[in-house]
């Protein structure tokens, strides 16, 4: 038999043990994005299984608390691609980007989680993939590629948080050779293509050309 509570203070109660339970997870992510970042803490074999909680952490968590979690797989899903099934990879990537558009009327959160997003799914070992190598997440890749550049038009900068970034991911750094890292933009002719035609607007109805 079920039993309602009529108390209001109890509603009140369950709702302050939600943003704890949520805090404590955010946190459990910051200090996981902080190990990883500085360690290495996952191993090849633990890589599937964190990657997976990391994609429920993004169901479970609201959008001011997802930050750490794209940290993290921004900085073990383009190193850990071969030990993680394409499907698991697909299914992290595609997360992300739903939780960037469901932040998309929310300013506070919306630009660093962009930018979050932008880190791990342009990500230089995610760009370097051809389509014979892996289908799935290049085809994710082009898909997401594509919405975003939609929510470009209509939300002035977008499309400059991605442009900025893939511009200091493609710029060799010192001691590594030029043509290494231009042939990895070149397989992405169509940001670079877009970027030249945006100029110093970002909003396509605002453009002259």
């Amino acid at each position: 038999m079920c039993v309602y509570s009529s108390h209001p203070e109890d509603g009140l109660l369950l709702k302050d043990w939600g943003r704890i339970v949520a805090q404590f997870i955010g946190d459990q992510w910051t200090c996981l994005s902080f190990l990883q970042k500085s360690a290495g803490t996952v191993r090849a074999p633990e890589a599937p299984e964190v990657l997976r909680a990391a994609v429920d952490a993004l169901a479970l968590l609201p959008g001011h608390l997802v930050l750490p979690v794209l940290d993290f797989m921004a900085s073990v899903l383009p190193q850990q691609m071969v030990q993680c099934e394409e499907s698991l990879c697909v299914e992290a990537v595609c997360a992300s980007w739903k939780v960037v558009q469901a932040l998309s009327t929310n300013p506070h959160d919306f630009w660093s989680t962009l930018q979050g997003f932008v880190r791990l799914a342009f990500d230089h070992g995610l760009l370097q993939l051809t389509e014979e190598q892996n289908p799935s997440i290049t085809a994710c890749i082009q898909q997401i590629l594509s919405e975003l550049m939609e929510l470009a038009q209509v939300r002035s900068g977008v499309f400059n948080v991605l442009i900025q970034h893939c511009c200091e991911t493609w710029l060799p750094a010192e001691g590594v050779q030029s043509d290494a890292v231009f042939s990895t933009a070149l397989l992405h002719l169509n940001i670079l293509t877009e970027a030249c035609v945006y100029g110093p607007v970002f909003r396509r109805d605002q453009r002259s050309i």
